[in-house]
């Protein structure tokens, strides 16, 4: 989610987008939500607070329970915040990405037209393909979803990207209207969350690339960390969710602006 951010952030600052010049924020709705998504250090929440038997104050094993419980709360809400927050980034990125295409449908609806119309160039984005699998495999764990998702290929025959838009779009219904229960003795339901807002930032991820008008080299991950170098625009959005581990840097050489210009590649 921070190296989304940032690199939206040095696309913009390098005037990368029609929409917005260098002293605007860019994608404003899109940033403000991975920011705030990004920001989630830490969180309690307690489900005994509703409860008036006080059973953990006289029964050790009742006591146990409550602070498995409070963990357990704990984690799905965090993951529920961050997925909400995605969420929220994912509808911003569609609206500024297309504007103009399909405007009689809803927002996720639109997203997953664009997204069958350019499936190749949107299963370019490195593991997305495989993230929605992953995604469909978690949620499929779940009756309601399993049932829903099977409608996906079955169905409607979607695949690839446009089905990852689907699969988006259901999650967040399930979600919306209730239908997720609190985790209970597993903190599998958290699963979900990340698996799906995995999805999401990818998607994001393409529907930011559309709308670069400049593929040429720019400063990498931070307009702050020029000594990262740079890369062209498209392969950098296309793999900047790989840890810094999964790159080297090679061959420095002085760039035609007078810095330092590393060339990365995906080992």
């Amino acid at each position: 989610m921070a190296a989304l951010f940032r690199a939206i952030v040095s696309l913009g600052f390098a005037e990368r987008f029609s929409e917005f010049d260098r002293n605007d924020d860019p994608w404003p709705g899109v940033i403000y939500a991975l920011q705030m998504a990004a920001s989630l250090d830490d969180l309690f929440a307690d489900p005994s607070y509703v409860s008036d038997d006080e059973a953990g104050f006289w029964c050790g094993s009742a006591a146990d329970t409550e602070d498995e419980d409070r963990e357990l709360a704990s984690k799905y809400a965090a993951a529920l915040i961050t997925f909400n927050f995605a969420w929220s980034a994912y509808e911003a990125a569609i609206e500024i990405s297309a504007p103009g295409e399909f405007p009689k449908d809803k927002l996720p609806v639109r997203a997953r037209r664009i997204l069958r119309a350019e499936a190749a160039e949107a299963s370019k984005i490195v593991a997305l393909d495989a993230s929605y699998k992953l995604a469909r495999h978690v949620c499929g764990r779940q009756e309601y979803l399993r049932s829903k998702l099977a409608e996906v290929e079955s169905k409607y025959r979607l695949s690839g990207p446009a089905a990852a838009a689907e699969l988006v779009r259901i999650f967040r219904n399930h979600i919306v209207h209730g239908r997720d229960s609190l985790p209970a003795y597993s903190v599998e339901p958290c699963y979900r969350f990340y698996s799906v807002t995995r999805v999401l930032l990818l998607l994001i991820q393409y529907l930011v690339l559309r709308r670069v008008t400049n593929a040429e080299q720019v400063v990498a991950l931070s307009v702050n960390l020029e000594e990262l170098g740079e890369a062209p625009a498209d392969e950098y959005l296309r793999n900047l969710h790989y840890a810094d581990a999964r790159w080297r840097a090679t061959a420095a050489k002085p760039s035609r602006f007078g810095r330092r210009t590393t060339r990365w590649f995906k080992t």
